[in-house]
């Protein structure tokens, strides 16, 4: 088997960007980390990279992230409909 190449920079991109997305509720660095996530996933399969566990990790919570910032959406919405506003009248 030839030695692994150690190059794990997309896998941790991925990894901080999904995380920041995270905490900041950012759902474009979230889709950010899932892509570089996906990216480094496919690396680390043909040989090409390290950091299959930092790149599973970043597209999991890039995907949690986006998750939540869609169930944000759709309660903030459901909440809008059902209430009695009528707006700037």
């Amino acid at each position: 088997m030839p030695p692994q190449n150690q190059d794990s920079g997309m896998a941790v991109g991925s990894l901080v960007c999904s995380i920041v997305g995270l905490v900041a509720c950012g759902g474009l660095l979230s889709i950010v980390g899932i892509i570089l996530g996906h990216i480094a996933l496919s690396k680390a399969k043909r040989g090409e990279a390290g950091g299959r566990g930092m790149a599973l990790a970043g597209v999991i919570i890039g995907y949690v992230a986006i998750g939540l910032v869609l169930l944000t959406v759709i309660i903030v919405v459901i909440i809008g409909i059902s209430t009695n506003w009528r707006g700037f009248r």
